[in-house]
């Protein structure tokens, strides 16, 4: 009883295995047809690790994008096409072939050739079709850093792009300090990191970032979800002493350490909490930042913090992290 159960089980394995080699070969035939929905289909039906190799991982990642090219071509709706990146990019090798990378730079190459060639409903989009073609011709070139057209449509994009967007960043930023009205600053830097996606070295945009970065210190940004605001601060006597509030936007508990601020200079040195000068504002009742608890309740908190910093050092940004990993960040 026991020998037949063993001898059922092997014959059963050997039975899908030889029906797993037959669609993966259907699979390939299909593929090799242009027929690529159908070899999605066959490839997706395989169970057997063994057959999921590099070869099956790269064909299947190929036959999802040249299936989105196909069906871009048909309907000239671009959700087509990114609908089947975005199933496709799970899928793709740490370390693919060179076969691979030259077709996928390719076709992520004409993924954003379609975005570009995608006529936007309102500039919003217009201007979101732009940012993922750009990525999609960086990512393209990643791959394959030979691909004379994806070069070509980058440099296109950055002549035609590049100086509209800085133009705009500097337009809100102007309308923000005139009119007082935050909203524009973050309007503006909207603006500039599009801009600073065809050339982030630009001396414009280096300009335009130093500044939105100064006024936008003492603001609380509800893009982040743990978002801080510098609203004071003094740099003397080897001591920078401010004012911070903290506010989080998500739906969590975070359970905040003040030993678990630093600030970063030029160089990337840290500088950690003045404990000594921290205990003696607390002991001539200054409102020092405590430990506290922020949840969706009391989502809030401000109070002060006291670093060991020389005086002639030029901090560039504050930073909190978990003990692990960071959680945010506020540029000075």
């Amino acid at each position: 009883m026991k020998h037949a159960l063993i001898n059922s089980i092997f014959i059963l394995s050997i039975f899908f295995l030889s029906c797993s080699e037959d669609t993966y070969k259907l699979a390939q035939e299909a593929y090799n047809a242009k027929n690529y929905i159908e070899a999605i289909n066959l490839l997706e039906r395989i169970e057997d690790n063994d057959l999921k190799n590099q070869e099956y991982f790269e064909m299947l990642v190929l036959a999802y994008m040249y299936r989105g090219e196909q069906l871009y071509q048909q309907t000239r709706n671009i959700d087509t096409f990114s609908g089947n990146y975005e199933k496709s990019k799970k899928f793709v090798l740490k370390e693919p072939s060179e076969d691979f990378k030259k077709q996928y730079s390719n076709l992520l190459c004409s993924l954003a050739e379609s975005y570009f060639n995608t006529k936007a409903e309102n500039q919003n989009l217009y201007w979101q079709y732009s940012e993922k073609a750009t990525n999609s011709l960086k990512i393209a070139l990643v791959f394959d850093s030979t691909n004379t057209a994806a070069k070509d449509l980058l440099e296109k994009a950055r002549k035609e792009n590049f100086e509209k967007l800085l133009s705009e960043a500097n337009r809100h930023y102007d309308i923000a300090v005139k009119s007082r009205d935050i909203h524009y600053y973050f309007t503006s830097r909207k603006y500039l990191k599009k801009a600073a996606l065809f050339d982030e070295e630009n001396d414009g945009v280096k300009k335009l970032l130093y500044k939105l970065r100064k006024k936008m210190l003492p603001i609380l940004d509800d893009e982040e979800n743990l978002a801080l605001a510098v609203t004071q601060f003094v740099q003397e006597k080897n001591q920078l002493r401010m004012m911070l509030a903290v506010k989080m936007f998500q739906d969590t508990t975070i359970y905040l350490r003040p030993e678990n601020f630093k600030v970063v200079d030029f160089s990337g040195k840290s500088y950690t909490l003045d404990k000594k000068e921290m205990e003696l504002f607390d002991y001539l009742g200054k409102k020092n930042l405590k430990k506290t608890t922020l949840s969706r309740k009391e989502p809030y908190v401000d109070g002060i913090l006291v670093f060991a910093v020389p005086d002639k050092v030029n901090i560039v940004y504050l930073s909190y992290t978990d003990g692990q990993k960071e959680l945010s960040r506020k540029y000075f």
